[in-house]
């Protein structure tokens, strides 16, 4: 039977005259997984709070993060998180999305390939649904959607794996980041048996 293991979140937050962000800490059992996932979170966090936030002048800009856990059972951990930069005296702030989807039983990341069976030409499938979502919304577009790659990002909720872009992509900038919601009773046929759907699917299904 697989795991029931959920992880304790606690928030850690950042707070300076340039930065407010609040981040997820992931308490478990395993210590070393604990600390594994941590550092992938951390390191997310960090590499979106620019280096050079304050000049003689004060802040070069503002950043403002959040997160959002979207799913968090039977051993697998999906977390989101957004962050909004504002340039100093620029007219439009941009906003940035990241996400990590883990193994609470060992800390592995899952990649996207890893999400779909062999030789599954999930690509072509993840495409074709987003185009279709884009056209029933009828969702502002710059131009086509880009080729799905082994490393789309993404991630998951209990019955919904989440694709998205970062802005301007092939969106305008008032549309932020796009994101497209494809239940998992569309992928059945080409889930990974081994992978974190196929344990999300056993009861969103």
């Amino acid at each position: 039977m697989p795991s029931q293991n959920r992880a304790e979140i606690r928030e850690k937050k950042i707070k300076t005259e340039c930065v407010d962000f609040i981040y997820p800490e992931v308490r478990l059992k395993n210590k070393a997984v604990e600390t594994k996932i941590n550092d992938m979170i951390e390191d997310i966090v960090f590499n979106l709070i620019p280096t050079n936030i304050r000049d003689e002048a004060g802040c070069t800009a503002s950043v403002t993060g959040r997160y959002t856990v979207s799913a968090n059972e039977k051993s697998v951990l999906s977390l989101w998180i957004e962050v909004f930069k504002m340039p100093r005296m620029a007219a439009n702030g941009s906003t940035i999305l990241r996400s990590l989807t883990v193994s609470l039983e060992n800390g592995r990341r899952w990649e996207f390939y890893e999400l779909f069976k062999l030789n599954s030409n999930y690509r072509l499938r993840i495409k074709d649904l987003i185009e279709k979502q884009i056209a029933k919304e009828d969702l502002p577009v710059l131009g086509p959607v880009p080729p799905i790659t082994d490393t789309q990002s993404y991630y998951l909720t209990e019955d919904t794996l989440v694709v998205y872009f970062q802005e301007l992509v092939f969106t305008p900038h008032y549309v932020g980041p796009p994101k497209f919601f494809i239940p998992y009773s569309y992928l059945v046929n080409i889930v990974n048996p081994r992978g974190p759907m196929a344990l999300l699917l056993e009861e969103s299904c």
